[in-house]
């Protein structure tokens, strides 16, 4: 399918469908390839849907064309979800897989995964979701699930989400939403999860990861294993990466780094509201927080062993450059899992902590965007009254390369061009147009 494509069209690469007839025909053991390119959500409410099973042989499968290659953009937080999988009340998706899409500027989720087994995520990039002043009082997150097992969530990027606070762009929030309700991953009564190899950095809004009840209900057979978490919650009582609030049971934390959290590592709500049993916390990093495990009251059914406060020595955490170099310490030092793989895809022998293995040839040097700007004239406004001119801007370090740096601002161009006119439309204002004179001259 394409951006451009239409209903009508053979389905071919050089006459693509469009999503509405792409997965209207899909059938188990299909794959519904998204030709490169940015599709921007036109409408509020959900965006791409999806209702339909594959089969355990024969899983049904949303790929971009090329990793990243394929941008699902929410149009300024107009649209609330890029992919909603199954739903709460009897639909769902069970045997699906989502590959190589990045994601932004979705209101509600990237991801919104309900009642659906066996769903796959991997290779995605979400980012900018929810990042508008708003006082509703759901979540806003990169990932949310509910009564689901068997998921698997890995090599994914996820920064940046959440709503804006006090005095961002503005903001002067009535509530105290903006510093709690929004998650890089958000999980609800959940069976087999698996979370590996994923990179997590400024989900200030909220928790990187929060598993929440609701007041119901409990999650069994969690692994959250060889993440790097970076920049964590600024909340004001719970300032962690990872938030156990619900119960709990048979669930392994090692291998991760977690590195400039406010607090501890891991937030976990007792106090007999919620009990605990076979959680293991091992061969983890905590660096430039207060520990491992905040609790406010004595927990049982913990166990935490051979986790280490050192500095793990990543290559540039500030640039958002998470590989870590021949001396660090978390080379080789991982507990053993079959993780087999790491966030790039590269093979891991001896496995590290992180989700990032150390390579022994030299890395690439690693460019990222520099800021854009661009500026449009509000084009909306009524006969008689004139668009102000509004500044569009995409922050710096939000685009990567290994070619060089203008490969790496290309895109954020591109972002700059695709999205300026919309920010204008939304953000700017119309004033009355001034009246003009037409003077004639009588010939003498």
């Amino acid at each position: 399918m394409s951006s451009t494509g239409s209903f009508g069209n053979a389905g071919t690469y050089a006459s693509p469908f469009n999503w509405t007839r792409g997965q209207l025909l899909l059938n188990a053991g299909d794959t519904l390839m998204f030709k490169n390119g940015i599709y921007t959500a036109t409408a509020a409410g959900y965006w791409m849907t999806t209702l339909k099973d594959g089969t355990p042989e024969n899983y049904i499968t949303y790929k971009a064309e090329t990793n990243g290659g394929v941008i699902l953009d929410g149009n300024n937080f107009l649209a609330w979800d890029a992919f909603s999988v199954g739903n709460y009340q009897s639909g769902h998706a069970s045997y699906t897989r989502f590959e190589g899409f990045e994601i932004r500027n979705f209101f509600y989720s990237g991801f919104e995964v309900q009642n659906s087994d066996h769903v796959e995520i991997r290779d995605c990039w979400i980012h900018n979701i929810g990042n508008i002043c708003t006082e509703d009082n759901s979540g806003l997150n990169g990932i949310s699930a509910n009564r689901c097992g068997h998921m698997l969530v890995e090599r994914c990027r996820i920064n940046n989400i959440g709503r804006l606070g006090l005095n961002e762009g503005g903001c002067v929030p009535l509530t105290e939403y903006w510093t709690r309700h929004d998650h890089g991953m958000y999980f609800m009564q959940m069976t087999n999860l698996l979370v590996r190899n994923n990179v997590f950095y400024n989900n200030q809004k909220g928790y990187s990861v929060q598993f929440d009840s609701g007041g119901v209900g409990r999650c069994d057979g969690v692994e959250i294993i060889n993440n790097t978490f970076y920049s964590g919650s600024m909340r004001s009582d719970v300032k962690s990466h990872l938030v156990f609030w619900m119960n709990m049971s048979n669930v392994l934390i090692a291998n991760n780094i977690f590195h400039t959290q406010y607090s501890t590592a891991v937030y976990v709500e007792s106090g007999g509201a919620f009990t605990y049993s076979n959680v293991f916390m091992t061969k983890n990093i905590i660096y430039g927080g207060t520990g491992l495990i905040l609790s406010p009251t004595t927990y049982t059914g913990i166990t935490q062993n051979n986790n280490s406060n050192v500095d793990p020595l990543m290559t540039n955490p500030a640039a958002y450059n998470f590989t870590i170099p021949a001396n660090s310490p978390a080379v080789n030092a991982g507990y053993d899992t079959d993780v087999t793989t790491d966030y790039l895809n590269n093979p891991r022998a001896t496995i590290d902590i992180g989700a990032y293995e150390y390579q022994s040839q030299q890395a690439p040097t690693v460019y990222w965007n520099t800021e854009q700007t661009g500026t449009a004239v509000k084009n909306d406004c009524e006969t008689g009254f004139r668009g102000s001119a509004v500044t569009f801007t995409v922050a710096a370090s939000l685009y990567s390369s290994t070619i060089s740096q203008t490969a790496a601002n290309n895109p954020a161009i591109a972002a700059v061009d695709a999205g300026k006119q919309a920010y204008a439309n939304t953000n700017g204002s119309c004033t009355i147009a001034a009246p003009y004179r037409i003077l004639i001259r009588r010939k003498r």
